[in-house]
């Protein structure tokens, strides 16, 4: 039986003898009020009897409800203290299983962030093996890019949450501007492989722009786009990762990415759109 259980246990029978100890209670005083109704009629009547036996008699009867008021006053002293006692012992079990409890919640809690990085593993673990997979390809397209020009400036890498308040109105800002852009919305076509697109697109990038946010940490396609710009970095020997942070703090990148937290960024926090993008376009020698 677990702690919680037996505390629960506890307090329920505490709660069950303190129901039954004020059902005595009520007797008691069910008895010391029936004791005092025979004592005032008892003393009624003495006051008009005429005959010693009488007086003798309702004398007596008023002595026994005395006796019987008494004890039931002690009685119901007795009884109080015990529900004082178990209220008391109830409210520290209360207090006891309270204490449990929240040990028992950060227990699981405990549990389930060792389940979440379990999680990541496995699936940090199936993004090296998928990027294991088609590496081949990827460093083919990559190489290849190498030897062509580029079809685009800059890939954007996102989560699909931050589209609607900066990514969608990043990417137009920098299309105006006449910057070809690899944005996802736009470059993968109905039908199309997401991972193929997302290759062809990181090959043929001079720049990738990762918008990091805290939901982008979380993000399958996010870490495989991230890895790639790296790959790319590798094969290169330039720095072709422009990080933007996004609603999001160092320790939560830092917590994720040692390596993404290290590189100099921009913030939305301090730098509106169109100032993104004219550091943009100075990177591209616009």
């Amino acid at each position: 039986m677990s702690t919680i259980t037996m505390l629960q246990s506890q307090i329920s029978r505490l709660k069950k003898e303190i129901a039954t100890e004020r059902k005595k209670l009520a007797d008691e005083k069910r008895k010391e009020s029936n004791a005092l109704i025979k004592k005032t009629k008892a003393e009624s009547l003495i006051s008009r009897a005429t005959s010693q036996s009488t007086i003798s008699s309702k004398t007596r009867e008023i002595q026994r409800a005395n006796d019987d008021i008494i004890k039931s006053q002690k009685n119901q002293a007795t009884i109080n203290k015990k529900i004082a006692t178990k209220e008391t012992d109830v409210i520290r079990k209360e207090t006891q299983l309270l204490k449990e409890e929240e040990r028992e919640a950060k227990k699981r809690q405990q549990a389930q962030l060792i389940r979440e990085k379990e999680i990541e593993k496995k699936h940090l673990d199936m993004l090296r093996n998928i990027q294991g997979e088609t590496s081949a390809s990827l460093l083919n397209n990559v190489t290849t890019s190498i030897e062509i020009s580029n079809e685009y400036d800059v890939f954007i890498s996102h989560a699909w949450e931050d589209k609607e308040d900066f990514v969608r109105p990043l990417a137009e800002a920098l299309m105006n501007e006449g910057i070809k852009v690899w944005y996802d919305e736009t470059s993968i076509k109905w039908g199309a492989s997401i991972r193929q697109s997302i290759d062809n697109g990181l090959a043929h990038s001079r720049f990738g722009i990762v918008v990091i946010s805290s939901i982008f940490l979380e993000k399958y396609w996010t870490n495989y786009e991230v890895d790639g710009l790296f790959q790319k970095e590798a094969l290169n020997g330039n720095s072709v990762l422009l990080p933007i942070w996004h609603k999001v703090t160092k320790n939560e990148v830092l917590n994720k990415s040692s390596t993404l937290a290290g590189r100099n960024a921009l913030n939305t926090a301090m730098l509106s759109i169109d100032e993104i993008v004219e550091e943009v376009k100075q990177i591209l020698n616009i």
